[in-house]
């Protein structure tokens, strides 16, 4: 039974077609005059195939994505299990053989192995890092980052004071971001640590940390007096895995790849000024708490 004044109405709908198809529309009818039921009475349909090959192509997507994500999520639990189990058995013996027959250590093979063994860890360590953060399942909340600065600082004076490395913290009190407490840590500590990692030799060292606000994002600058950079040679491979660009026995490449990913898990992002020779400069912009 049809009501007169009509109501409004919008929602899909299929139309049979000749041939017996089915074809999905988008129905809506009103009023020309919204507040008058006097007013001319429409009714528009419109087709909507294309709208909804676009979106079972997105739910496509979407499925594909969240099983790449149980993937994932599977090899971490693999890396950070079986072969960390595996490799516990191999340096469980190395220690037996240390233990039990301490002269067969000095045999330069089982030496290389037991280096070798400790090398493996950290690598499972930082893969099971990596896949940590591209996942991107920690919670975000509100972060002192000042405090964590201080707490960084102090876990790197006895470091920095070894090299001759100033640690100048220009911070100000209760400055708070919106980020993950422990990739908020991990990256104030790999930036400050690299900087005193690539000092300057040739000159008295520093590394200054300040802070300002722009909009809804505070900004953190870490900036030194070391070696720096080409920027210019080095393109895009800067923040890459496993990429070096000087010397030294510390020097695994992985930092600045991790620290660029959990910034960009908190809904930041870094930048980089550096020259040769005068120092680098990395600017990291994290959400500030509300």
């Amino acid at each position: 039974m049809f009501r007169y004044p009509p109501e409004p109405f919008e929602g899909e709908c299929q139309l049979i077609s000749l041939g017996g198809g089915r074809i999905p529309v988008l129905v809506s009818s009103g009023h020309l005059d919204a507040i008058d039921d006097e007013a001319p009475f429409f009714i528009t349909v419109k087709d909507i195939r294309d709208l909804k090959a676009l979106q079972s192509e997105q739910q496509r997507l979407l499925s594909k994505t969240n099983d790449q994500n149980t993937r994932l999520r599977n090899f971490a639990y693999i890396v950070t299990h079986n072969l960390r189990s595996h490799l516990s058995g191999i340096t469980g013996m190395l220690q037996l053989i240390e233990m039990e027959q301490p002269e067969l250590m000095e045999n330069p093979y089982l030496g290389l192995l037991a280096q070798a063994s400790q090398q493996l860890h950290g690598t499972i360590d930082e893969l099971a890092e990596v896949v940590r953060f591209q996942l991107g399942e920690e919670q975000r909340e509100i972060v002192d980052i000042s405090e964590t600065l201080r707490t960084v600082v102090d876990a790197l004076a006895a470091v920095a004071r070894k090299e001759a490395v100033h640690l100048d913290n220009q911070l100000a009190p209760d400055l708070k971001v919106y980020g993950v407490p422990a990739y908020v840590n991990s990256v104030l500590l790999n930036l400050i640590s690299n900087a005193i990692k690539y000092k300057n030799p040739a000159v008295s060292s520093w590394v200054r940390i300040i802070a300002s606000m722009a909009e809804d994002m505070l900004v953190l600058t870490v900036q030194d007096n070391g070696l720096g950079m080409d920027l210019a040679q080095m393109g895009d491979k800067l923040f890459g895995l496993y990429n070096t660009f000087h010397r030294h026995q510390e020097a695994r490449g992985i930092g600045l790849y991790i620290t660029k990913g959990q910034i960009e898990v908190m809904g930041g992002r870094i930048e980089v000024a550096s020259t040769p020779g005068v120092g680098t400069t990395f600017t990291v912009y994290l959400p500030a708490a509300k």
